[in-house]
């Protein structure tokens, strides 16, 4: 992901990444929506999970596939290995605007690409980098519009009002030297009665959430079935 050269094919899924959660949900026992997690507390004989709705489910294992902080409030009973390594991981708030406005592109139409970097100093740590992802190449977009997504929009130069679409705040995970060192020993956490997953086990994509995941449900398969 670093490299200059050599980079990875991207590809996408037709339909979006709701046509692949759809289709996984429509082939689990049940799925409930609408029910914060509030505690996940571990048992010998298995694991309880409460709910906002006040509700208090007994469970064979868990996987907790959420970001690692939400995942440390959920516990009931971290362990000191979780709360150093989950707690390794920072997030940064993002705020989102998907748009039709091409003024965040390079001028020059040669230069633009699938995705789009602006930043205004190099000296200055300050300055957040914005992005935008050209959803017209990134996803094969029929259209003659451009359509776009910018994450940190310059408020030197903002986005035209009149071409947003929406605005939304996303929280991405930091890769520092103290996370990146926690990454490599993550898989120990996925032991005993409970598992984790996430996109912060790798890159921050969606490739990294779904390999995490399957990691997560082998091991927990293995710990039930031990």
């Amino acid at each position: 992901m670093l490299s200059v050269t050599g980079s990875p094919q991207w590809r996408t899924v037709v339909g979006g990444s709701r046509d692949y959660v759809e289709r996984i949900a429509a082939r689990l026992h049940a799925v409930r929506t609408g029910s914060p997690v509030t505690r996940v507390r571990r048992r010998s004989d298995g694991v309880t999970v409460a709910t906002a709705d006040g509700g208090i489910d007994h469970f064979q294992g868990v996987v907790l596939a959420t970001h690692p902080d939400q995942a440390l409030r959920a516990l009931a009973d971290p362990e000191p290995e979780e709360r150093r390594l989950l707690g390794a991981f920072e997030y940064s708030n993002n705020p989102t605007v998907l748009h039709r406005d091409p003024g965040v592109l390079p001028r020059a139409r040669h230069a633009r690409a699938s995705w789009n970097y602006l930043m205004r100093s190099c000296t200055d740590q300050a300055d957040q980098v914005q992005v935008s992802y050209h959803l017209n190449r990134l996803l094969r977009l029929d259209a003659e519009e451009d359509y776009l997504v910018t994450l940190n929009e310059d408020p030197a130069e903002p986005v035209d009002p009149a071409q947003v679409v929406s605005r939304t705040v996303y929280r991405h995970p930091q890769y520092t030297r103290e996370s990146l060192a926690a990454q490599q020993e993550l898989p120990r956490l996925n032991r005993g009665r409970t598992a984790f997953a996430g996109a912060y086990h790798g890159w921050g994509f969606h490739e990294d959430g779904c390999r995490s995941g399957v990691e997560a449900a082998r091991a927990l398969r293995a710990a039930v079935l031990a």
